[in-house]
């Protein structure tokens, strides 16, 4: 082999390598993921969590693009410019460098992923938003239900072997309406409420394809404004706010119960955060107890209460997950 024969073969080779070699996104830890999105320019931060996760807290200056979601890359492309540098982070590190990984191989070459939880974040001091009202009509404005249109379960078998009679039920942090349009459908006069114009909106446009009329405002759930002895029923379904205003909201809730009046609930258990589940919350200030619910609901009888690990079909939710369970009555001689 000649000279120039042996260089070409050397310089194609080297190309060749060069050309090989894999772009991959840049592992942070906490402390050079705050210094990175503070000092780089023509930056983005994605947040790649569900929209309930962000519910517990985000980056204020966060985009949230779903990695769980199909359309993630669709989503990324229409809204993170490739020239920019990009930061995710997720609740564990998973799942940010996971997509990561992800949109470099879709060709972002400035890709940057925390290489921790999000709560360590916080623990270095970097401070999380709740805009609750604006995230859940960010959540709700999807033309899909996110829970579905068909009523919980649960909350079904205990709704259908009481007789309507006229009575009253009240539906809080009740969304796009589900369960609140299938109650009304039975024959129940419903009053609903949620913080949510959007979920308002989809539970109204809900109740006239069913061609059933509700009562449904926006209102806070630790700030009700109920009227005393109203309700024969109260359905708690995945009304989950964070634990002081529960409790708050559950005062005014049992007030406005009747005497021999239900409360009917099913929500997240504390165990639900291990799970494995990728859906539902993850802070301890989101979830509930048997212990915390027997103390909220200790002047009422409870007839059932139980921590139980279910299969989830209802749109958003699907999969194993663990929930409580309880159905509670207020006494009738109480007033």
């Amino acid at each position: 082999m000649n000279l120039k024969a042996s260089f070409i073969l050397i310089l194609t080779t080297v190309l060749l390598a060069s050309c090989n070699q894999e772009i991959k996104p840049t592992a942070l830890t906490v402390n050079a993921f705050k210094d990175s999105i503070q000092l780089a320019k023509n930056t983005l931060i994605i947040d790649v969590r569900t929209p309930q996760e962000t519910l517990e807290g985000y980056l204020p200056s966060s985009l949230n693009i779903n990695f769980k979601n199909e359309s993630f890359l669709d989503s990324a492309f229409a809204k993170a410019d490739k020239n920019k540098n990009l930061f995710l982070y997720c609740g564990s590190g998973r799942r940010s460098k996971l997509a990561a990984t992800r949109l470099v191989e879709n060709g972002y070459e400035n890709v940057h992923y925390l290489n921790d939880s999000i709560s360590s974040l916080v623990k270095n001091g970097m401070l999380l938003t709740t805009k609750t009202k604006e995230k859940w009509d960010k959540w709700y404005s999807n033309t899909e239900y996110i829970y579905g249109k068909e009523v919980n379960q649960f909350f079904k078998s205990v709704i259908d072997s009481i007789p309507p009679e006229g009575g009253a039920a009240l539906f809080p942090a009740e969304g796009e309406g589900r369960n609140a349009v299938y109650t009304a459908r039975l024959g129940w006069k419903v009053d609903a409420f949620d913080l949510s114009t959007e979920g308002k909106r989809k539970a109204e446009l809900l109740a006239k394809e069913a061609e059933v009329a509700l009562n449904y405002k926006i209102a806070d759930y630790g700030k009700p404004e109920l009227v005393n002895t109203t309700y024969n029923v109260i359905a708690l379904i995945y009304s989950h706010v964070p634990n002081k205003v529960r409790v708050k909201g559950n005062e005014a809730l049992i007030a406005s119960l009747k005497p021999g009046g239900f409360v009917v609930l099913e929500m997240f258990s504390e165990s639900h955060k291990n799970s494995g589940s990728t859906f539902g919350p993850k802070s301890d200030d989101f979830l509930v107890s048997i212990e915390e619910l027997r103390s909220e609901f200790k002047n009422l009888s409870i007839l059932l209460i139980e921590e139980k690990e279910i299969e989830l079909s209802e749109g958003y939710h699907q999969g194993k997950g663990v929930v409580v369970r309880m159905i509670a009555q207020k006494n009738r001689k109480d007033g």
